[in-house]
């Protein structure tokens, strides 16, 4: 869609301090345990604090720092205290956007699909290409909407197109749903041919939900989808047979958002496919039922990066996708809102996912991330079966959104090579059809410490992170110490000179 279990307090103690003297040290990434933790009495042991050193010999007012603090447990939720403290730098002898259905809806719904069946099977009908009109329940308003089925069968492949009916005629032209179904079906660029070679497939065992081969495209203008805030939905509830449910592989569009080219419609369709992909991939099984709904946030990262693979994204010929440019903005000004898999339907929550897909795809290649995105498996636990280790991805993930927009030698391992970097310049489409260019900003960073001195202290959740930028140095040796749990870690992208890559710890 384009919208905890908890574990127990967590903390890491970080000193930092600048000398005369000393010598780099500290690797990043996770911190090792040590310690004596027995347990003699009948209380739980306190957990062990351990130690990670950074330090950045002749710090003046040329170089940066950033210390990126992380915390990475063995769940998706949770949350951790962090806490930072930094010595002077001196000589020291000692909107949302109206993609998908709001999260208690798809909640209300998913808990929908554990019921017994309440709509009566005859009155959905078997194939809803062999309809004219249907009422179609509307999660978002809980209204039925009258729609009307707008091409004949033989004038599309992989859809049936309804429009909503005012004044007894349909919203969509036949005109325009011809040129909607050639832009989904054309093969090989189509958005349902994109889609499903890097996703995988719709419910298609015996048709589906409704028996149906097509998927099923109901477009609406701003009242009948629920408000001109939706742009559309998937309804987790069609793939049952509840009262919510209107039995098939549908997606709902507001066709008020097709504007002079109908970018807005084909991005948000390329989106909500890609969600009733992993509703079968993930859930459905092919009507199995045998698996469980994928994460939420990692489900919507990989929603914005279809917009963006079936031509819709950032560097669209015609204008980059507005939606995903202010996506990854609020994510960047606002980094540590949330963590990795938490999702609250803000603007942030999309480009957070989609820039760590984005990064997946750009370091592992097509083959890897399409086997990754195709598994059966969810969230955390399939990212660590796909790709070995999530703490050594977060890891490296985090550096490269301060690592990627530097000039110098970066590590091939810490750049984004598909079409977003922070700190580039993209023309991006504007609400009156034309185009602007907009700066994509860099990480914002949590604190800035200037001159490097005093305490900083944050609260990070479940594969969340934060940054403290150190700058304006007096030229003598930038310390910081860490002190965290072995679930938490630190790093720190230096620059020398500021904006030039000079190393990460």
């Amino acid at each position: 869609m384009r919208w905890l279990r908890s574990v127990g307090l967590l903390g890491i103690l970080a000193i930092a301090g600048c000398s005369g003297g000393g010598t780099s040290s500290g690797g990043g990434g996770g911190f090792s345990n040590s310690g004596n933790n027995n347990n003699n009495g009948s209380s739980p042991p306190a957990p062990t604090l351990t130690t990670l050193n950074f330090s950045v010999p002749l710090f003046n007012s040329t170089k940066q720092a950033t210390l990126i603090r992380r915390n990475m447990p063995n769940s998706e939720t949770g949350s951790s205290n962090t806490i930072i403290s930094t010595s002077a730098n001196k000589a020291d002898l000692n909107e949302t956007p109206g993609r998908d259905l709001p999260p208690e809806i798809i909640a209300r719904q998913l808990a929908e699909l554990n019921e017994p069946s309440t709509r009566n099977r005859a009155l959905i009908q078997p194939r809803f290409q062999d309809l004219t009109d249907f009422n179609f329940f509307i999660a978002t308003n809980n209204q039925t909407v009258t729609c009307r089925k707008v091409l004949a069968n033989n004038q599309t492949q992989h859809c049936t197109i309804f429009a909503q009916v005012v004044g007894n005629t349909p919203i969509v032209s036949e005109t325009i749903a011809q040129q909607i179904a050639d832009t989904w079906d054309a093969p090989i660029s189509g958005i349902y041919a994109k889609d499903r070679d890097v996703f995988g497939s719709e419910w298609t065992n015996g048709g589906g939900r409704d028996g149906d081969d097509k998927v099923v495209l109901v477009f609406l203008n701003n009242t009948g989808v629920g408000g001109s805030q939706y742009f559309g939905f998937t309804s987790p509830a069609d793939v049952g047979t509840g009262p919510s449910s209107n039995q098939g592989e549908i997606l709902y569009i507001n066709f008020d958002k097709f504007g002079a080219d109908g970018f807005d419609v084909y991005s948000t369709l390329a989106h909500e496919f890609q969600h009733l992909i992993a509703l079968n991939t993930k859930l459905v099984r092919q009507g199995n039922f045998g698996g469980q709904i994928e994460n939420s946030a990692i489900d919507e990262g990989k929603a914005v990066l279809a917009e963006e693979l079936a031509g819709y994204g950032l560097e669209s010929p015609l204008g980059g996708n507005s939606f995903t440019f202010q996506a990854c903005r609020a994510f960047l000004l606002n980094p540590d809102a949330q963590g990795l898999f938490q999702f609250n339907g803000n603007l942030d929550s999309y480009g957070r996912d989609y820039v760590f897909m984005r990064y997946l795809l750009d370091q592992k290649g097509l083959a890897d991330f399409r086997n990754y995105a195709q598994s059966s498996g969810t969230g955390l636990a399939q990212l660590n079966a796909s790709f070995g280790s999530m703490s050594n991805l977060f890891t490296d993930w985090t550096n490269a959104l301060l690592a990627s927009p530097l000039n110098g030698s970066v590590p091939s391992n810490l750049r984004f090579t598909g079409p977003f970097n922070p700190g580039r310049t993209y023309s991006i489409r504007t609400a009156g059809g034309g185009t602007q260019m907009q700066l994509m900003p860099t990480v914002t960073p949590g604190q800035t410490v200037t001159p490097p001195q005093g305490t900083q202290t944050v609260n990070l959740g479940a594969w969340a992170f934060s940054t403290v930028l150190y700058k304006n140095g007096t030229g003598n040796t930038l310390n910081v110490q860490v002190q965290g749990l072995s679930t938490q870690g630190a790093s720190m992208v230096v620059e020398n000179p500021t904006g030039t890559f000079g190393g990460v710890q």
